[in-house]
């Protein structure tokens, strides 16, 4: 008996697990850029067309459910300039506050109980 070449019983193999995994690429795809984005946008009330562009990501908003309308304005979250002027000045060391860190330090009364 002779061995028989190593690629000879290597190709079913690898024709097989080529097979296997473009199956399921190729069904991964399908099932989740066509059929799901379709049924649930029928659900929502989107046509097919809009459902997958959203999918895929051409289109903004979910494939699921219609993309909500707002007129609401966008305002800012705060209206403080932090400027490097405004930073140094809050960076300042004054007496006020020396004095607050002062008067903290004489009230602190430790929580943790001694063990005698």
């Amino acid at each position: 008996m002779t061995p028989a070449e190593p690629d000879a019983l290597d190709k079913p193999w690898r024709l097989w697990a080529s097979v296997a995994i473009i199956s399921v690429l190729a069904f991964s795809v399908v099932f989740g850029f066509l059929i799901l984005p379709v049924v649930q946008g029928r659900a929502a009330g989107i046509d097919a067309f809009t459902a997958i562009c959203r999918a895929v990501g051409i289109a903004a908003g979910s494939p699921a459910a219609p993309q909500p309308t707002s007129s609401a304005r966008a305002e800012p979250a705060t209206e403080v300039a932090w400027s490097t002027r405004l930073l140094g000045n809050l960076s300042r060391r004054t007496e006020s506050g020396v004095e607050l860190t002062e008067l903290e330090r004489v009230r602190f009364v430790p929580l943790v109980r001694s063990r005698g």
